[in-house]
């Protein structure tokens, strides 16, 4: 009894350690390849598969293989096209209901991670590492062909498909691809002739289809 209450107290002052770090700022675990920095040590570990290639996460349908459980619960819903969780206010379907959770901050205003370096809040976690990055000069990630250096793995991504030409989202109206999601959401607005961006000038009418114009 005396050896589970300490492996108890031990597990709690553990927790507590790492849950402080979120107020300090302090990162101790650091990963060796890329430099990046975390608070906790599952973290660190989780993130050191990005580079040994691991994906212990596998569909036993396709056989694709996925670095985190959440990712491959996200994949199977292809398969089954079972999406139970549907937003209030649009009408979007999610087969997962943290991703409905995550979702239904584009309608709120609810800001929940916050930035302490300059005190600006995100509506997911992702946006405020990425955002960190502008504060550390961080840029962790490095195109093979050209060198760019780029703080966010998602954006390298995209970055590489100027190299490879691959062009993922189509258009189903004419055929035309494109590289990221937003220029074919653009796109699609010339056939449907949506102008959802409207001036904030009070006695300005004009209205257009993509932000900046």
């Amino acid at each position: 009894l005396d050896f589970l209450e300490k492996h108890v107290k031990w597990v709690h002052q553990k927790h507590l350690e790492d849950h402080m770090r979120t107020h300090t700022g302090d990162r101790p675990f650091v990963c060796k390849d890329c430099g990046r920095r975390f608070v906790e040590r599952s973290g660190w570990r989780q993130h050191m598969k990005i580079h040994t290639g691991e994906k212990p996460y596998k569909c036993q349908v396709c056989e694709k293989a996925f670095l985190r459980s959440h990712h491959l619960k996200c994949h199977l819903t292809t398969h089954s096209g079972k999406k139970e969780y549907s937003c209030s206010e649009c009408g979007k379907e999610f087969g997962l209901k943290s991703s409905l959770d995550l979702h239904l901050r584009t309608h709120s205003s609810e800001r929940p991670f916050h930035c302490n370096v300059c005190g600006k809040n995100f509506n997911t976690q992702r946006n405020l590492r990425v955002h960190t990055k502008l504060h550390t000069n961080e840029k962790a990630h490095q195109c093979g062909d050209c060198g760019l250096k780029i703080g966010d793995l998602g954006a390298l991504k995209i970055h590489l498909r100027t190299h490879t030409g691959e062009r993922p989202y189509h258009c189903t109206v004419c055929g035309s691809r494109f590289i990221r999601l937003a220029h074919l959401r653009n796109h699609q607005r010339t056939h449907t002739g949506e102008r959802p961006y409207k001036c904030t000038e009070l006695m300005c009418k004009h209205i257009v289809s993509e932000k900046g114009r």
